[in-house]
């Protein structure tokens, strides 16, 4: 802890109740080929966050108590993620795979963006 310790603020727990609901549409074509099956996919999820609660427990360091609750105003959201997939079956054992997904943020300044890349074969 630097500075003028009198001030310090400790945090203890902090309580969010949430509820989303999600709609979404998933495609994807199995395309046969000569060594395999290519599989390219889709996704489309649209996610709102209800209004939900949240309650935070602080105090001052020097006191070491956790005096003060606070009530968090509730908020809602609305997310849509994008993604994009591509499956290779080669031969009876292996898989590989390749996954994009991208979420805009709600304010236009922040994206999330997910790369995933799957190897697998079965015994």
């Amino acid at each position: 802890m630097g500075g003028n310790r009198l001030w310090n603020l400790t945090y203890g727990e902090q309580t969010i109740d949430t509820l989303s609901g999600t709609l979404g549409l998933r495609l994807q074509y199995a395309i046969p080929m000569d060594r395999g099956t290519l599989t390219p996919r889709g996704r489309l999820e649209y996610i709102h966050d209800f209004a939900g609660s949240s309650r935070a427990s602080l105090g001052y360091a020097d006191i070491g108590t956790l005096s003060y609750e606070l009530d968090i105003e509730g908020f809602s959201r609305d997310h849509l993620t994008v993604g994009f997939g591509l499956d290779a079956q080669i031969g009876e054992s292996w898989k590989l795979g390749f996954d994009y997904r991208t979420a805009p943020g709600t304010n236009g300044d922040s994206r999330n963006h997910t790369f995933g890349v799957k190897l697998g074969v079965q015994f």
